[in-house]
């Protein structure tokens, strides 16, 4: 395990969780809707750079991201969260994170 897993992590739950109040909330009633939205969504990005940091120390190290089943469910996490970053980029669907950041906090 790298230095940089329990970041990781942590960002990940932080995400997750503000993902979660957003919805809980509701997207479009809440007046502070924006503003967590946006806080979950740079918390995401800090994540998923911490991650890709994490990733690259495991390689430095020797253990390629499909040589075990941890690392490749860890990858496959990444790979999930990148792809969502990449399609809501232009217009952020607090849903999708709040489906998605869970799926990724638990690979």
């Amino acid at each position: 395990m790298s230095p940089v897993f329990p970041i990781t992590l942590a960002l990940y739950a932080a995400s997750c969780a503000l993902y979660l109040a957003l919805v809980a909330v509701g997207v479009q009633r809440a007046t502070v809707a924006p503003q967590i939205g946006r806080a979950a969504r740079l918390l995401l990005v800090a994540a998923f750079l911490s991650h890709a940091i994490e990733i690259g120390l495991m390689c430095v190290h020797g253990e390629h991201p499909a040589s075990s089943a941890r690392e490749a469910l860890s990858f496959i996490g990444w790979l999930t969260v990148g792809t969502s970053l990449a399609v809501t980029w232009r217009r952020p669907l607090p849903l999708a994170g709040a489906l998605l950041v869970p799926v990724a906090l638990v690979l």
